[in-house]
């Protein structure tokens, strides 16, 4: 899973392509011209926000720059089967079903917008998220119920409080709406809980023992902190654990369950190295599964002032999870294997792709029933960082090799 990058990290990216940090690269692991394959439509801008594996290929889902939102098939060779777009409707999030269709959820005419696709990339059913005294907002991120329910969580924004937005959760009926026959709820995660101004929730999972944990951040748009937030089954709070950092910043972007607890991937402001510049590390952070206490907070940097930021992550077949980003500004796409151990997490293998020549970003993550994985992301030549983009995948072995 994973979504449309925040305000704030859009910004940081923004900055850091104008000049506010160093962008060139270094040679990397994975540079090969057959490792990344590219799909998409020539000045669109496409940004991946989901990838999946299909019983004949694969699917990626996510929005094209101030366009709408893409579907892209390929067979289980690669090869593109068909790439539909839908205009003023972008997909922040899509959840797979059994029968191999999709539950999308993002944003139409800047409210939050949901809708069931079918196999072939076709809308069945769709329409803005039923909220009470909705205005402007976004859906970013769903899972399924075990009763067959959605639960989509994002951000409104609240004239009526002191915050710019809030962020909530809402449960809806498997037509994504609500109604009081189907169990249906609606919360708002509690602004005074954290700083206000700006709290977005941004990743929902289910939880082993029932109800659902969410991930967002909550602050002013540059001194934000991470959260994690747990809910019953029938929508009441159950825990709050908050990821705060006296440097400044903490943005979580992608959250899966594990053995034990719950990890998210995020980016975490850090002091910067040379004055002028920006510095963000690639945050791993996981919590135990009754949400009361952080068992690590890992960060992954880099030797200058850079944005590394994990933007998905991904349950491995032998328990561990694998984690996609951003590797020192625009360049480069990251990705690590992880292990979970009763004795902390350790990283199996940490590697990039890309070039000072060709940039890659990675948002996305699918572990491939070969024991491989498929990433997926964007990619864009040097000299048009922000502009010109197309679907990346990159295949990938279970050593974290291309194919």
């Amino acid at each position: 899973m994973n979504r449309k990058p925040s305000d704030f990290l859009g910004l940081v990216l923004f900055l850091f392509a104008m000049g506010c940090g160093d962008s060139t690269g270094t040679p990397t692991l994975n540079g090969s011209p057959g490792c990344v394959k590219a799909y998409g439509t020539l000045g669109e801008s496409e940004h991946t926000t989901n990838v999946f594996q299909t019983t004949d290929g694969f699917v990626a889902g996510g929005y094209r720059n101030g366009l709408g939102s893409f579907l892209l098939k390929t067979d289980t060779d690669f090869k593109q089967t068909w790439f539909k777009k839908w205009d003023d409707e972008f997909i922040f999030d899509m959840q797979a079903l059994a029968d191999g269709t999709f539950i999308a959820v993002g944003q139409k005419n800047d409210k939050p917008w949901i809708a069931a696709v079918d196999a072939d990339g076709t809308q069945t059913w769709a329409h803005v998220l039923p909220l009470d005294s909705l205005s402007l907002g976004r859906a970013n991120g769903v899972v399924l119920a075990q009763d067959g329910g959605i639960v989509v969580v994002g951000s409104k924004n609240a004239p009526e409080t002191k915050a710019y937005t809030v962020a909530y959760v809402v449960k809806l009926n498997a037509q994504g709406e609500l109604d009081e026959t189907s169990k249906t709820w609606e919360t708002f995660i509690d602004a005074e809980s954290f700083t206000g101004e700006f709290d977005e929730a941004v990743a929902v999972v289910e939880a082993e023992k029932g109800g659902f944990v969410v991930v967002g951040s909550s602050g002013p748009l540059l001194d934000q902190d991470g959260w994690f937030v747990g809910f019953s089954e029938t929508g009441a709070k159950q825990f709050q654990q908050t990821i705060a950092n006296p440097n400044g910043n903490v943005k979580l972007n992608d959250l899966i369950a594990v053995s034990g607890g719950y990890v998210a991937v995020g980016t975490q402001e850090m002091p910067s190295k040379e004055p002028g510049t920006m510095n963000f590390d690639m945050l791993v952070v996981k919590i135990d599964d009754a949400g009361s206490k952080i068992l690590a907070e890992e960060k992954f940097s880099s030797d200058k002032d850079c944005l590394d930021a994990g933007t998905g992550v991904a349950n491995t077949s032998d328990g561990g999870y694998v984690v996609v980003g951003q590797h020192c500004n625009i360049p480069t796409g990251r990705f690590m294997k992880r292990a979970v151990n009763a004795a902390g997490d350790t990283t199996v293998w940490n590697r990039s792709v890309g070039s000072d020549q060709r940039y890659v970003v990675l948002d996305a993550v699918a572990a491939l029933d070969t024991g491989g994985f498929l990433l997926a992301g964007g990619v864009t030549e040097s000299d048009d960082p922000l502009g010109k983009g197309d679907v990346a995948f990159v295949a990938l072995d279970a050593e974290g090799q291309c194919l």
